[in-house]
């Protein structure tokens, strides 16, 4: 038989991003609304990049009343910081192909975000970049690590749960526990590779 292969073997840098959406009530999809990342280097831990950027869309249209209240972003930052979602994703094509591994808490989540928007603004360099990337998903990995019982009302729990990026935090890094007000990109995507990097140091042991 082969060797295994792990999403851990030979990983020396990894691109950790996180994104914030919002639903458009025309179509019922998906928008991009920001982008964070940082790219970080496994052996030291050290970011050799990072960054957040809010996405200004095309067309125009925010339906900001949910967005707001969850991310506290409004129309004028949108106006204000927004940049072109083409130019955003220039940049992460550009990062995904340098650094070739994509790790995020729901992962998942965060591709299904940028691929639609990719698809609607004809950009489909990234869906090829993240297509040939590999992907590691924190909130997947962290699971049989942070043990946190599913709740069930049929009995006792069968299964472990998905920990939330918060409960990851406190079950693996010892944090104490925060509550939120909103929801923000650049703090998701710290405590993420805060979080990549203990699992990278367990599962590499």
């Amino acid at each position: 038989m082969g060797e295994e292969v792990t999403p851990w073997k030979g990983l020396k840098q990894v691109l950790v991003i996180d994104t914030e959406s919002y639903i458009d009530t025309r179509s019922g999809n998906r928008r991009l609304l920001a982008l964070a990342y940082e790219s970080i280097h496994t052996d030291s831990g050290d970011i050799s990049r990072q960054g957040y950027h809010i996405v200004s869309p095309r067309d125009g249209y925010y339906s900001d009343t949910r967005s707001q209240r969850v991310h506290g972003l409004t129309r004028k930052d949108i106006s204000t910081h927004g940049e072109d979602v083409v130019a955003v994703l220039d940049l992460l094509v550009r990062l995904v192909d340098h650094v070739g591994v994509v790790a995020a808490h729901d992962i998942g989540a965060d591709i299904a975000v940028i691929v639609s928007e990719a698809v609607r603004s004809g950009h489909t360099d990234i869906v090829c970049s993240l297509h040939n990337a590999r992907h590691i998903c924190t909130k997947i990995e962290s699971t049989p690590l942070c043990r946190l019982p599913f709740a069930s009302h049929f009995g006792p729990p069968t299964c472990w749960k998905w920990p939330s990026l918060i409960e990851a935090v406190q079950v693996l890094l010892g944090d104490a526990p925060v509550e939120r007000i909103r929801h923000s990109c650049p703090d998701d995507v710290r405590m993420c590779s805060r979080v990549f990097l203990r699992l990278y140091n367990i599962y590499t042991q």
